[in-house]
């Protein structure tokens, strides 16, 4: 699959952003409650068409970069820093 076409997860970036954070995630499960949406889908060529713009990066390197911003923010505000900028 190329990076423009649509694609279709579930939880998997949910699982992948918990291994990049190093973290272990233990999920229950309630079988009787509402399911919701079994998946999402991102339509990329409709992107492309209106705005001119496709990824460029595979959706586990945008995470990966994605979380180390997040995390530098966190402990930048936790030291008093100003975040949110550059």
């Amino acid at each position: 699959m190329t990076e423009g076409e649509t694609r279709s997860w579930s939880t998997t970036p949910f699982s992948k952003v918990a291994k990049i954070a190093g973290v272990s995630v233990n999920r229950t499960y309630h079988l009787n409650a509402p399911q919701g949406v079994a998946d999402r889908n991102a339509d990329n060529i409709f992107i492309k068409n209106i705005l001119n713009w496709e990824p460029n990066s595979p959706l586990d390197k945008g995470l990966a970069i994605t979380y180390q911003w997040i995390n530098e923010q966190y402990y930048r505000r936790k030291a008093g820093k100003r975040v949110g900028t550059g």
